[in-house]
């Protein structure tokens, strides 16, 4: 019966028999239970277990009797390969040790030595072959050969919310970016009411699970927008990603912010970000608390982080048509904020003229006629009741 697509091969081992010859058998241990072909991740250790019997150490009879030869080989498979295709003459040797004697040996491998700048990252095998010594008129012969592979440690960005983000009414969209995940694994993200902790066990976010039982391991790109209803109570809470694997449970990523599901007041965003609710020191509405040039309550009126460089995040005025207009929308649930716009074609102080919001609720529009003016200029204000 011939399969419908077809399947990638691998040679698994190579085994040669002889009346002079020594005898051997390779085994690999990792911790992944996979049946297939032994693999490991780039972090975790390998255990090589050699049996060797049938050496003969009389007088008189060929070296190749006497000796078995242990070569280790190791191969890339480079930043993004599978191991298909590869061409197993270019690996390298970089150790052998020679057995004299019967016997079973355990073979240590504390770490991978497949080669790669990021030890994290490395993705490719080690080749672990047993050989008889050569004679002066016969090679050496391959006892028994078994290879592992070698994936890399997984990664994850959450992107959406950052380290002390304040969450009103509605929930921003989150995008997940995991890489290289394990290919027998599950990853997911969760949320729970607190500061960062190890071994807790939250509530899941539906859609953020991904389940590998393969050959290879994978990246995902994922975005959810509707996951408020995880928040069953405001104050702090922690998002984090989590893999599962035949190694443990690990984080990925994670973060800490604030949800405030009844709307977002300007006092409590500066007591959740700066301690103190009131309008003075790091948390006072004229600060700018890293230095970029943008002021704590435009931050606030725009959702932008205080405390992370929020340099060109603001809405920016474009010429449409005959219009030069500013458009933007609000960050949903923020209270104690009015909006407006003025324009003059001067910059003097006494030039700014305000201008009326065209749009529909909850988008603000401002505009100004371009026609018959040599230059122009734009500028949002921002102002508490």
């Amino acid at each position: 019966m011939r399969a419908a697509s077809p399947h990638d091969e691998y040679l698994l081992g190579i085994t040669t028999i002889g009346t002079y010859l020594p005898a051997a058998a390779v085994t690999i241990y990792t911790e992944d239970p996979y049946p297939s072909i032994p693999r490991t991740r780039a972090d975790r250790p390998i255990e090589v277990q050699v049996n060797i019997h049938n050496i003969l150490p009389y007088p008189g009879y060929p070296e190749s009797s006497k000796v078995a030869i242990l070569h280790r080989h190791v191969q890339s498979y480079g930043t993004t390969g599978t191991g298909h295709p590869l061409d197993r003459n270019s690996a390298t040797l970089i150790s052998q040790s020679e057995f004299t004697a019967n016997g079973n040996f355990v073979v240590p491998i504390p770490l991978n030595a497949i080669p790669g700048t990021n030890r994290t990252k490395v993705r490719g095998e080690e080749r672990f072959t047993v050989l008889s010594k050569p004679g002066d008129q016969t090679p050496g012969y391959i006892l028994d050969s078994q290879l592992v592979q070698v994936w890399p440690v997984a990664d994850a960005t959450i992107s959406g919310i950052s380290q002390g983000h304040l969450i009103g009414a509605s929930v921003p969209q989150l995008t997940l970016q995991l890489n290289d995940l394990y290919p027998s694994s599950t990853t997911w993200a969760q949320v729970y009411k607190g500061t960062s902790q190890n071994g807790i066990t939250g509530t899941t976010i539906p859609g953020s699970s991904v389940v590998l039982n393969g050959s290879v391991p994978a990246n995902r790109t994922i975005t959810i927008a509707d996951y408020g209803s995880v928040f069953d109570a405001d104050g702090l809470w922690t998002m984090e990603l989590l893999t599962k694997t035949p190694f443990g449970t690990d984080r990925l990523a994670q973060v800490s912010f604030t949800v405030q599901r009844s709307g977002i007041s300007l006092e409590g965003w500066r007591q959740a970000l700066f301690g103190s609710a009131a309008n003075s020191g790091e948390g006072a509405d004229e600060n700018d608390y890293e230095k970029d040039g943008i002021a704590n309550i435009l931050e606030f009126a725009f959702g932008l982080d205080p405390k992370q460089n929020s340099l060109g995040k603001l809405p920016v005025a474009a010429r449409v048509g005959d219009q030069f207009t500013i458009r933007f929308t609000p960050p949903a649930g923020l209270t104690g904020i009015l909006y407006g716009a003025e324009w003059s074609s001067s910059l003097q102080p006494d030039s700014w003229v305000p201008l009326v919001n065209t749009g529909e609720a909850p988008e603000h529009v401002f505009s100004v006629p371009v026609s018959g003016r040599s230059q122009l200029f734009l500028r949002l204000k921002v102002t508490t009741p």
